[in-house]
């Protein structure tokens, strides 16, 4: 209990201090290594334990209700980060951005997504909300009736870690959903040389495709893996074969330079495999 009052006491002051920031992790076209958007992760600058990663401390927020403050932040500091984006050329480039069903539960939820994309003048299309499955647990009446309208004002609908919670296939096709992201778990049997290993992850792409849903590879680390998706007929990946998640800057950097990811198996420098180390570290 004394450490759960800490942390709410800590959550408290970090966004206060603004101690949290964004990372983006590329998500590319598996054929060709173009980047066409970015998933956004939030991390939290601890002054003692360092870079926090959301597992930490996400369901700590969600069950305070501190969820609600911190994802408003989130969803207006990235799109601010695609205003910038888009000012340099980059229009284009769809954002990511994780959504709590709490966030989805309240009223206002819809005015103020419209709010945010008004206030940085960001093309609703270029924005992806990422839900759990846990929505499909909810009152599917109010839930669709919120999706409908993001969906009507051209926002991007996407069920995250497909697979792993309350997948329905009527629901899939009930709530409008646009993408589906394969869950890393599936991921990371592919290419091992047992065929079975693959087979949800190749019903996942199946089913996705015969409902018209663009599909998203998640965790993708090797190249056996990136071979297979795309032999399943997976158009879209993200994981650490492309790129680990990185600050905004860094990202540009990789637009910028506009080099393909992950088709070329050039070996990772030494900073890349620290930060690796560190990102795997932190999550642990």
């Amino acid at each position: 209990m004394v450490s759960r009052a800490t942390q709410r006491a800590e959550l408290a002051e970090a966004m206060e201090t603004e101690r949290f920031e964004l990372h983006y992790q590329p998500v590319v076209l598996i054929d060709t290594g173009e980047i066409i958007g970015s998933e956004v992760l939030l991390r939290w600058r601890h002054p003692i334990r360092g870079l926090v990663m959301p597992a930490q401390f996400i369901e700590q927020a969600e069950q305070t209700g501190q969820i609600i403050k911190l994802g408003r932040w989130v969803l207006d500091r990235a799109c601010a980060q695609w205003r910038v984006w888009a000012d340099q050329g980059y229009a284009s480039h769809r954002l990511s951005v994780n959504v709590s069903v709490h966030q989805l539960q309240e009223a206002g939820f819809v005015e103020e997504v419209r709010s945010v994309l008004q206030r940085h003048a960001m093309a609703p299309g270029a924005l992806v909300l990422e839900l759990t499955e846990s929505i499909f647990a909810l009152d599917a009446s109010r839930i669709q009736k919120q999706l409908t309208t993001l969906r009507d004002m051209g926002v991007r609908i996407a069920v995250d870690d497909f697979g792993t919670g309350y997948s329905s296939l009527s629901r899939l096709q009930q709530f409008k959903i646009d993408e589906v992201k394969i869950d890393k778990a599936f991921v990371d049997g592919l290419a091992s040389g047992n065929p079975d290993d693959g087979a949800l992850a190749n019903a996942i792409v199946s089913l996705s495709h015969s409902l018209r849903l663009e599909v998203v590879a998640e965790g993708i680390e090797r190249i056996a893996q990136r071979d297979e998706l795309r032999s399943m007929g997976c158009t879209l990946g993200q994981g650490y074969l492309y790129s680990r998640p990185v600050p905004p800057e860094e990202l540009l950097g990789l637009l910028t330079r506009a080099k393909p990811l992950g088709i070329h198996a050039d070996p990772p420098s030494f900073a890349e495999i620290i930060g690796q180390v560190q990102d795997r570290e932190a999550v642990l």
